[in-house]
């Protein structure tokens, strides 16, 4: 199965089919995130599975 970095929230995995030409993704508790910045850190995420040699790439912002 194959789902849309686009529609997919990136800290939860939920998937939010409404969202039309939004600019910001959220998620049920109502946490927002720019859609281009979400689908970015989705796609990195799903590439550590399969190079995980990418983990030394994390940078932790506080």
């Amino acid at each position: 199965m194959i789902s849309s970095t686009s529609k997919t929230v990136s800290w939860t995995g939920e998937i939010v089919h409404n969202l039309g030409g939004k600019k910001l993704i959220k998620d049920s508790r109502g946490v927002a995130m720019d859609r281009d910045l979400n689908g970015g850190r989705g796609i990195f995420l799903r590439s550590l599975v399969d190079i995980p040699s990418l983990k030394d790439c994390i940078v932790n912002v506080n």
